[in-house]
């Protein structure tokens, strides 16, 4: 992010004058008779428009339950990685020890074996 020599960002507006502010909403009314062509039209698309955005909410209320689901299946998951991870440094890594012991064990007898051969 890039930030002008006195530390404020370019973009805050901080530094403008009261003259290039522009207002923040300006609205024009337009009025339509009610039974006029244009009217309907504009009423059946806001209708549409609605219908459009209540379905993008169920979608999207949807998207979000599934995907707060899906956390708590990952944090199930998480879980079960960490009592495994667990049972095997506690189980595994003392017979991974025993082996390694007995395999320095063989091999030091093998090198002994080889000295007295020799």
């Amino acid at each position: 992010m890039s930030q002008s020599v006195d530390g404020s960002l370019p973009w805050d507006g901080s530094r403008l004058t009261e003259k290039t502010k522009m207002p923040r909403s300006t609205t024009k009314t337009i009025e339509f008779p009610e039974d006029s062509e244009t009217f309907k039209m504009l009423n059946g698309r806001l209708e549409y428009l609605g219908d459009e955005l209540g379905c993008l909410k169920e979608h999207s209320e949807s998207v979000w339950s599934r995907l707060e689901e899906i956390e708590r299946q990952l944090a199930d998951i998480d879980g079960s990685i960490d009592r495994v991870e667990s049972t095997l440094a506690k189980k595994m890594l003392p017979v991974l020890d025993r082996i390694a012991v007995a395999l320095e064990l063989i091999a030091s007898g093998m090198r002994q074996k080889e000295v007295d051969d020799s």
